[in-house]
Formats: C-alpha cells, sequence, structure tokens
C-alpha cells in the first residue's frame, strides 16, 4: 500500500482525490493499493477565503435594543491556515471558543455556558479583505448581531494629548 497527502498552492483548497479505482475521498491523505495503469486524481478548487494572521475585537448586541444578558464583546485571532481562536463576553462570563474558518469564510461554535445551555455563533469572515468578521451570536430565544473590526498593526497604545477648544467665553465656560 502507498499513501499521498494533497498540499494545496496559495489561493487553492484541496476538494477530493478521484479515480476509477474507487470511490471520490474528501481526505487530502489517501492511502491506497497500486494496481497496473491506476490513475488518481487530486482536484483542487480556487479559494475564495485566502486567510490571514490578525487579531478582531467587535461586539455583539439586538438590533432592537441592547440588553445585558443578550449583548457583550467578542474578540478573535485567525492564522494563516484559516484557524482561529477567541473569548466572547457575555454579561460576567468570559467563554473561549476556537475553530476553522471554511474555504467560503465561513465557521460555527457551540459555547457552551452552563450544562444545558448554549450558544451558537456563526461568524463570516469579509473574503475580499479579510478587515471585519460578522456573524450572530444565538440562544433558543434571542439572536444578536455580531461585527468585529480587524485591528491596526502596532495598535493605538500610547499616551495621546486632546485639547478641546471652547469659545474664549469666561462668563459662561460651558460654551
Amino acid at each position: 500500500t502507498y499513501t499521498m497527502t494533497a498540499y494545496p498552492d496559495t489561493g487553492y483548497a484541496f476538494s477530493n482525490w478521484t479515480s476509477s479505482a474507487f470511490l471520490a475521498s474528501q481526505n487530502p491523505q489517501l492511502t491506497f493499493l497500486m494496481k497496473s495503469n491506476l490513475v488518481i486524481v487530486a482536484n483542487f478548487v480556487a479559494q475564495s477565503f485566502v486567510p490571514s494572521a490578525a487579531s478582531y475585537s467587535g461586539l455583539f448586541y439586538q438590533t432592537d435594543g441592547v440588553q445585558i444578558l443578550k449583548s457583550g464583546s467578542f474578540s478573535a485571532t485567525t492564522a494563516g491556515n484559516g484557524k482561529y481562536s477567541g473569548t466572547l463576553q457575555l454579561a460576567a462570563g468570559k467563554h473561549s471558543f476556537s475553530g476553522k474558518f471554511n474555504s467560503e469564510g465561513l465557521a460555527t461554535n457551540q459555547i457552551t455556558l452552563s450544562p444545558g445551555s448554549q450558544l451558537v455563533m456563526v461568524l463570516q469572515i469579509d473574503i475580499s479583505d479579510n478587515k471585519r468578521i460578522t456573524g450572530t451570536v444565538s440562544s433558543g430565544s434571542w439572536v444578536a448581531e455580531l461585527e468585529a473590526l480587524r485591528g491596526v498593526s502596532g495598535g493605538f497604545a500610547g499616551n495621546y494629548t486632546f485639547i478641546i477648544p471652547g469659545t474664549g467665553d469666561a462668563a459662561n465656560p460651558q460654551t
């Protein structure tokens, strides 16, 4: 027996193996028995989502109003292989998650809050430029919209001075 592994080039994703000797396989690693005139084809598809390493921060909330038990913050870090990990802050609880975006930049996570209570988080990364992640966070009774923006390299950490000019009217310091 022999084993082959398909490795896609940048901008492509492995689709499947095809052969007249066996059914198509979607596993990139293929083990097979060599036979005379055996032809095996590795199929790749153009990948619309090209992952990159980045950090994202954002919020989730119901569009009809922010409620403490149905809104919170989101942060995630992505890697060049499409994997991600992060935290979801809901009320006083901080919940970790991880996964991998598919070739369309879509991912789903189930987050257990307590036994019998969980959230479903659906994420969609902007495949045109990877600058934002949108999606939803939902329980069995509510759905909140999620939006997170990609952080700027180097961030904005530092000391800043703001000058807010007034009108110069000493008699009315509120202006």
